[in-house]
């Protein structure tokens, strides 16, 4: 019997072979049907025959009723197999489940001994050096290093120059103050060109007096050529140095800027001389009154 063969395509099978051996066809309550059944019975599975052997009189049964207990327990048998069939498929998922799992904790067990094999080396000196401590200070050391070359860079670059605050002393916004106008870093606050700064100008006195020519001396100096201790003397604009005519460029550049200096020193004279007359004592007085 085949293994998903029906009982009566099994029972043709076996007709028609029992035929071809012998010659005759079965008749009903003869020794050929006993023949026949014994043949059948001996081709099926093995649980099929112990269900079969407990049935009682098998072989003299009717042909009809030997079909009936025959297809029964063929059917019960292959039912029974296909459960079987699908636990044996459970099961073996199941086995497959659990070897996959273990091997996955194999796996995972013989990373942890590698990773902890390899965090902890030996150093040069013998002492043991954490891998991946290591890893964190090399990335530090490289941020600190890009630190310093931004560090030398901002150090190499020369700084701002401060704003020109002319002759004006202290914090006060008098005679002098500029504001702030946005000049560039590169430009110069003397003769207000670009491409050096004030310190490296060239053009340093040309456009005034030094700003301690006057105001930085000494009060027991002489401040005046021919004059003593002591003495007031008057000061006239043909006592100042003169600044020389600056050149168109700059005039351009600088606008009224020449004129105002003059209009300012003349002014800053004319103030000090009032003081000093105002304040003199006899011997600078007579000497103001004889110079009138």
């Amino acid at each position: 019997m085949k293994e998903d063969e029906e009982y009566f395509e099994y029972k043709r099978r076996a007709k028609a072979l029992f035929y071809d051996a012998t010659g005759e066809a079965v008749q009903p309550g003869t020794t050929s049907t006993f023949i026949l059944f014994n043949t059948m019975v001996k081709g099926m599975p093995k649980p099929v025959q112990q269900s079969l052997s407990h049935v009682v009189g098998l072989y003299t049964l009717t042909e009809e009723d030997f079909d009936k207990n025959c297809n029964h327990y063929v059917t019960l048998y292959r039912n029974e197999r296909e459960n079987n069939k699908e636990e044996t498929q459970k099961v073996e998922v199941s086995n497959i489940k659990l070897q996959n799992k273990k091997l996955k904790e194999e796996v995972e067990a013989q990373k942890s001994k590698n990773k902890a094999a390899n965090v902890m080396k030996v150093g040069v000196d013998g002492s043991q050096v954490n891998v991946e401590d290591n890893d964190q200070n090399q990335k530090g050391k490289e941020q600190a290093e890009q630190m310093v070359d931004v560090v030398k860079l901002l150090l190499t670059q020369r700084p701002a120059q401060r704003g020109y605050r002319g002759n004006s002393r202290g914090r006060s916004r008098g005679r002098g103050f500029q504001g702030q106008r946005g000049n560039r870093q590169d430009q110069c606050w003397i003769c207000h060109q670009y491409g050096h700064w004030s310190r490296d100008c060239a053009n340093i006195g040309r456009y005034g007096p030094p700003r301690n020519q006057f105001f930085g001396q000494r009060q027991n100096q002489s401040r005046f050529p021919g004059s003593y201790n002591g003495q007031q003397q008057m000061w006239t604009p043909n006592d100042m140095p003169q600044p020389p005519p600056p050149q168109e460029q700059n005039m351009s550049m600088r606008g009224n800027s020449y004129t105002q200096y003059q209009d300012g020193l003349e002014a800053l004279i004319d103030g000090a001389n009032s003081k000093r007359a105002t304040h003199s004592t006899t011997g600078g007085v007579s000497q103001w009154w004889s110079s009138r």
